[in-house]
């Protein structure tokens, strides 16, 4: 978790093993708190 947030590889690196299997609503929230986390590590970096 903490090396995808320190580099741009992280928004296009696969997601983790078994998020395939999920319900499309709990997938979405997942992105999205993924996404939430590597925002907030970008803008502790400025």
């Amino acid at each position: 978790m903490k090396n995808e947030a320190g580099t741009t590889a992280g928004f296009f690196s696969p997601a983790p093993p078994g998020t395939h299997a999920r319900p499309v609503c709990q997938s979405n929230a997942f992105q999205q708190a993924r996404n939430q986390r590597i925002a907030n590590a970008m803008n502790s970096h400025l």
